[in-house]
């Protein structure tokens, strides 16, 4: 089964591409952190910036998303060949299948948003709808 879920920060504005046939992809990354210990026991904290692509009609909703954002992604791991200079590559993405924008839940003795320092054990959120009442209505017959 090839199947990946984030939750993170959208790092920069979404980029949206238009292909011949109309179609259209939204392209991101998100900001997924990370907490571990290492050999010492001491707390490492880093973050992952997988890169992102969503097809279809909800590409331009989630272009319309601002750096910052929280979202839940799912998708599946895919490799997109490519030539540079010569040579062949390929470049991981992450082609999104389930999109949601998320929010943290305020704590009682902050006005911040959540505990980005907690190692995620005890963050919670709040599910918000991933299409406004004015998106257009998404068919079941997408191809993802």
């Amino acid at each position: 089964m090839n199947s990946c879920c984030f939750v993170g920060n959208i790092v920069r504005q979404p980029e949206i591409k238009t292909f011949q046939s109309g179609d259209k992809v939204a392209n991101f990354s998100i900001a997924v952190d990370a907490s571990y210990k290492d050999r010492d026991g001491n707390n490492v904290e880093r973050a992952y910036f997988p890169r992102c692509a969503v097809y279809g009609k909800l590409a331009d909703y989630v272009g319309s998303l601002e750096k910052g954002t929280l979202v839940s992604v799912v998708g599946e791991y895919t490799q997109k060949p490519y030539e540079k200079d010569g040579v062949k590559r390929e470049a991981s993405e992450f082609r999104i299948l389930h999109f949601r924008t998320l929010r943290r839940k305020r704590d009682d003795n902050s006005s911040d948003y959540g505990n980005r320092g907690n190692g995620g054990g005890n963050q919670q959120y709040n599910e918000r709808d991933y299409a406004p009442n004015n998106a257009p209505e998404v068919e079941d017959d997408l191809p993802f």
